[in-house]
């Protein structure tokens, strides 16, 4: 075998996915192809468009469905003018590039900007993407129902410098694998943590695999049983079905994403059902309030609060739903109100390490 160098560089070619018999890449920053296992002629099935923009526009990160080769696409990209929507969030296409959709519009919603580098996975069953990017200046993991395109747990960094890395999911689709460091990538963290089966973040579940270590990459994997037997496959013999979301999920938002503190948030839910809801911020009760198909109630900070992030979760046992609100001195003062008010306690403090519903690859 001779190898011939060419005008194409190898890192042309990078994140390699394989789909029953055929490997998709990116190629040269810009676009998604494939290939098969003869090397025949390679297929494009997405390119970012070359639109003027603040910054160049390229396929952030991209990956495979195992189930029906649909094709997730991070493609985000700041400032390319007005009613440009070609570079807007989280975009699906089929595995020959066709039916183009726009899961996820990140650009036209407040809080997000381009993370330096993402990382998107499918779940295996296809019913649930895991994501990394940034939110108020905070980097965060992130799962969104492909139905809905509802945002359904997350994960906040604990600083604006700390870094996630999104490795994937498990086999079984309940568990995400991540890694973080703040300040040296040689003092990274490996750790996993488990998502609920409404698509939900366990707040007690995050567990650290290894730390101190320089984490450059990590996957799942299948051992073998004790004693050096074969482990009992878990999957079956035909592939696992994408479920459908039975009705629309239950959803809360603010009617301002940041204020300074002292401010009053107007939060309104949608599609739960009927029944107390217990309001958390930042993983502590601070009230409870009557939900139903349509609801609002004020939570009113305190004063002395610290800036930063503030994780708001509305919880009644069979309908759950979570926003994010930031606090900053240099922000507006707010004092609408709707509903009844729920105080939220100075001590409730900002920028411990959170994990709710509402989720990031360096």
């Amino acid at each position: 075998l001779t190898l011939t160098p060419s005008g194409t560089y190898r890192m042309n070619f990078r994140y390699p996915v394989l789909y029953s018999s055929r490997v998709y890449y990116k190629f040269d920053l810009t676009s998604v192809q494939w290939t098969d296992l003869a090397f025949s002629a390679q297929q494009t099935v997405y390119t970012t468009p070359a639109d003027t923009c603040t910054g160049i526009p390229a396929v952030d990160a991209f990956d495979v469905g195992a189930v029906t080769g649909k094709i997730a696409i991070y493609d985000y990209q700041e400032g390319c003018g007005i009613g440009n929507n070609n570079h807007n969030g989280i975009y699906i296409v089929d595995k020959d590039g066709g039916s183009k959709q726009l899961l996820a519009d990140l650009l036209n919603s407040t809080g997000w900007s381009e993370p330096l580098v993402a990382e998107i996975f499918w779940s295996p069953d296809e019913s649930r993407i895991a994501f990394k990017s940034i939110f108020n200046l905070y980097n965060a993991l992130m799962v969104i129902d492909v139905n809905t395109g509802t945002i359904l747990g997350f994960a906040y960094a604990n600083t604006t410098s700390e870094q996630l890395t999104l490795h994937g999911w498990n086999p079984a689709g309940d568990w995400l694998l991540y890694s973080y460091y703040d300040g040296s990538p040689a003092q990274s963290t490996l750790s996993k943590i488990k998502v609920n089966t409404d698509g939900s973040i366990d707040l007690t579940s995050d567990t650290a695999l290894l730390s101190n270590q320089p984490v450059s990459g990590a996957t799942w994997g299948t051992l073998s049983a004790p004693g050096g037997g074969t482990a009992t496959p878990t999957a079956t013999t035909a592939p696992p079905t994408a479920t459908a979301t039975p009705g629309p999920a239950a959803t809360i938002s603010l009617n301002h994403s940041t204020g300074q503190p002292g401010s009053s948030f107007i939060v309104t839910g949608q599609n739960f059902s009927a029944g107390n809801a217990t309001v958390a911020v930042n993983g502590t009760a601070v009230g409870t309030v009557a939900a139903s198909s349509n609801f609002t109630f004020t939570l009113v900070t305190d004063a002395g609060a610290a800036e930063g992030p503030y994780i708001v979760t509305v919880d009644n046992g069979t309908s759950s739903a979570a926003t994010i609100y930031s606090l900053s001195n240099s922000a507006s003062l707010y004092g609408d109100t709707a509903g009844s008010s729920i105080a939220v306690p100075a001590s409730i403090g900002a920028g411990s390490r959170i994990y709710l519903p509402l989720v990031i690859r360096n």
